[in-house]
């Protein structure tokens, strides 16, 4: 099971799902590329991903209680 992500690291991983690099990503939230690094790495845990590509795919999915 997942846990919720925060919605600075929701926002992230919709940037990175974009195919933005972390540099990108910390323009568009107006943080270090290092904070965005550790709030990527923070949503990827919650996931449950292996890695970055894995926890984009796992945050795209549909969600069960969504219909």
């Amino acid at each position: 099971m997942t846990r919720p992500l925060t919605q600075r690291e929701a926002d992230a991983m919709r940037y990175a799902t974009a195919g933005l690099d972390p540099a990108q990503i910390a323009l568009h939230l107006d943080v270090t590329t290092s904070a965005v690094r550790a709030t990527l790495q923070r949503a990827i845990r919650k996931l449950g991903g292996r890695d970055l590509h894995h926890a984009i795919q796992i945050h795209n999915q549909p969600s069960p209680t969504r219909r």
